[in-house]
């Protein structure tokens, strides 16, 4: 089981999943902003895990993910990890193969920012600097998983008349 972790916090949603699959399970990579969390995960998932630090420019090309565009015939082959000198800071590059196989993933999941659309904020909606689930949306486009699972508050749901929720 092939894994994407975005908005991890501390790896709640990646500890379940290695939990439940055990040897079966890998994490592609996460994506979290904080670097007290980013500290937690490579604790727990290893210094050399993949961490991104914006959805903003997470890109599926960058795990050698199948995206659309690959759908219509262009394959990348898994990356490589390419790690700063004296840093704990790892990037993958992707590398064009025709042949390899490209990874498919089976989850993503991720607790977008509930600022946005929680009771006890502002509710300032799409208005708000923190409403990130666009990207998220756009990653998942982007990667096609087999399942999402998605985390948020209830006034997601009656936000602008629900608009944000459609």
């Amino acid at each position: 089981m092939r894994h994407i972790d975005l908005f991890s916090g501390i790896g709640g949603f990646a500890l379940a999943a290695r939990e439940v699959r055990g040897d079966e399970y890998e994490n592609v990579c996460f994506c979290e902003i904080n670097k007290y969390a980013q500290a937690v995960l490579r604790k727990n998932f290893g210094k050399d895990v993949v961490i991104c630090d914006d959805i903003r420019t997470l890109k599926a090309e960058q795990f050698g993910v199948v995206t659309n565009a690959d759908r219509c015939g262009r394959v990348h082959g898994k990356p490589e990890i390419k790690s700063a000198k004296g840093s704990h800071e790892a990037q993958r590059e992707p590398i064009a193969s025709v042949g390899t196989p490209a990874l498919r993933i089976d989850l993503l999941t991720g607790g977008f920012p509930c600022q946005p659309f929680s009771q006890a904020g502002q509710r300032r909606g799409t208005e708000d600097d923190r409403y990130l689930w666009p990207e998220m949306l756009r990653v998942i486009s982007e990667v096609k998983p087999t399942w999402v699972v998605a985390e948020n508050v209830r006034g997601l749901l009656s936000i602008q008349d629900g608009m944000v929720f459609e």
